[in-house]
């Protein structure tokens, strides 16, 4: 979803989009759902529960607390793409 929404987008423009994939452990679903329910295992298929349903639980419904030691490679791989 995030690719769709961002990354596509940014690159017509000649941007360029980094993904990161959040963790279960980053994220406040894991005190919600247990760790081998569909939120985790197949977010993919959750659409066919609707639009509010993906609000509801994955942008209203939670709240990241992003790993910096895994968040740190993608913040060298934008400052690596900066031109200087």
């Amino acid at each position: 979803m995030a690719r769709m929404d961002f990354g596509e987008p940014v690159e017509v423009t000649g941007l360029r989009y980094i993904q990161y994939e959040v963790a279960v452990d980053e994220s406040s679903l894991k005190d919600m759902y247990p760790r081998d329910h569909e939120v985790f295992t197949n977010p993919t298929a959750l659409y066919r529960r609707g639009f509010k349903f993906i609000r509801q639980t994955f942008l209203n419904g939670q709240n990241i607390t992003v790993d910096i030691h895994r968040f740190k490679p993608v913040l060298i791989q934008a400052f690596n793409s900066l031109p200087l």
